[in-house]
């Protein structure tokens, strides 16, 4: 039998990684990371966040023609052996904050304030949200506790209602 328990960076997924999915990012296009073969963002996609002691490194997986339609189709996952990505990442000193307690449909969302390096708006932001069916809260909990302690970025808690970024229609 398996135990459950988290792995470590010895056996496997660092503690600091914090698995989302990227939701949407207000971004410009042109400032947004392309993969190596020029593919461009499409979200929402699969999102691993590295948080290190000088910033947070994202990986965003890259799916191409996005086969929704065929009834076989596997979207491509972490646990693949090198799934193709998108690579990009924020220092410390650019991230200025982190919103927590919004929600997008049913899934709870945090969202990583960046300074914006024109200076023309506070900051750009990119939206995740834990789509995890059995404990959804639990990964925004680590993000928040991770982004706290390790960068000691400000966390601001707000209620869904107060983002404006509950998307529920009703």
């Amino acid at each position: 039998m398996q135990a459950l328990e988290p792995r470590t960076s010895e056996d496997g997924e660092p503690l600091s990684e914090v698995f989302l999915q990227l939701y949407k990012t207000n971004f410009p296009q042109r400032y947004l990371p392309k993969g190596a073969n020029g593919e461009r963002l499409d979200l929402p996609a699969s999102a691993r966040l590295t948080i290190g002691e000088q910033g947070i490194k994202i990986d965003v997986i890259i799916e191409e023609g996005r086969g929704y339609y065929g009834s076989d189709y596997e979207p491509p996952d972490f646990a693949e052996v090198d799934p193709p990505i998108i690579t990009f990442g924020f220092h410390r000193d650019k991230i200025l904050r982190l919103v927590v307690g919004g929600r997008n449909h049913s899934h709870p969302t945090a969202i990583l304030v960046i300074a914006d390096p024109t200076e023309v708006d506070e900051g750009f932001t990119l939206t995740f949200a834990s789509t995890d069916s059995n404990n959804p809260n639990w990964h925004i909990m680590k993000l928040t506790k991770h982004v706290r302690e390790r960068l000691g970025v400000t966390i601001e808690e707000v209620s869904a209602h107060a983002t404006g970024i509950d998307d529920v229609p009703f």
